[in-house]
């Protein structure tokens, strides 16, 4: 993330759109169930139980009592190990 605080930012830009395509009902499903070389309707039974955050939800889930921390400090991860500063959130 130090080193490359710029691509994290695209990857991080472009999943949140895709996210918000999907959410949108606007996704090729096609595409993606030949990305992933699966059965359209088992990709779709997959992505069926995923839970595809926003932008203001992601950060909620980063920020101290969110999900992401939780799950960070039950890894025992030290607290500011994790920096979002940089992230387009």
């Amino acid at each position: 993330m130090k080193e490359n605080p710029g691509m994290l930012r695209t990857f991080i830009e472009v999943t949140h759109e895709a996210n918000a395509r999907y959410a949108a009902g606007k996704s090729d499903m096609n595409v993606i169930a030949k990305d992933a070389e699966m059965k359209l309707g088992d990709m779709k039974e997959t992505l069926g139980g995923f839970v595809f955050l926003n932008a203001a939800d992601t950060k909620k889930s980063m920020e101290s009592g969110g999900t992401l921390d939780g799950f960070l400090k039950g890894m025992g991860t030290p607290n500011g190990a994790v920096d979002t500063s940089f992230l387009p959130l």
